[in-house]
């Protein structure tokens, strides 16, 4: 609590279980936030906090780096405020190799893909056709998952997520307007 006395703002490098009460401690601190996907692990804990930042009035943001990537922001500009018939998105990664970073992540393991790379696949594909109403999902292999994406005025968007794959990773995104027979593709790690 110390720490929240003396900044105006916190960012998190936790995992997701330990970040979501702290986070909501520093927001009713009146602490603005910096938060790492996911939120928190449980649904309750995550609109917890929703309804904390909400209430302290402060900001928060999810960071996910690619939105903030100066090729990607360019891309979003070209496409955003377009009308997109809709979109797809891949998004496959290895956090599992014996040389990652993110190996020994013991919600990483419990959670799976959709836990981890899901959110940047959404993160791109609401950040270019606007927030999304409903989802569906099926489990493919391992621990693929396909979504189903429905929102407002751009159609259907599909997903697929996961990261107990093997290399190549892969992470793209394309918007398409079949109306019009034209779409747009960002390579978000220059292997898809």
């Amino acid at each position: 609590d110390a720490l929240f006395d003396a900044v105006d703002a916190v960012a998190f490098a936790l995992p997701p279980d330990v970040q979501a009460d702290l986070a909501e401690r520093a927001a009713r601190a009146g602490r603005h936030l910096l938060l790492e996907k996911p939120i928190a692990t449980r649904v309750d804990a995550a609109e917890r906090l929703v309804e904390t930042v909400a209430t302290a009035g402060v900001s928060s943001v999810v960071f996910f780096t690619g939105l903030f990537l100066a090729e990607h922001r360019a891309w979003l500009d070209e496409v955003r405020g377009e009308q997109w018939y809709g979109a797809w998105s891949v998004w496959l990664g290895n956090a599992f190799a014996s040389d990652s970073p993110f190996r020994d992540s013991p919600w990483r393991w419990d959670k799976g893909g959709l836990w981890d790379v899901g959110p940047h696949a959404l993160a791109m594909l609401t950040a270019t056709l606007g927030p999304v109403r409903r989802i569906t999902a099926d489990r493919g292999a391992h621990d693929i998952l396909h979504l189903v994406l429905r929102g407002g005025d751009h159609g259907v968007c599909a997903a697929g997520v996961g990261k107990h794959v093997k290399r190549p990773l892969a992470a793209a995104v394309e918007c398409r307007d079949h109306a019009h027979a034209r779409n747009a593709v960002n390579d978000l790690i220059g292997e898809s």
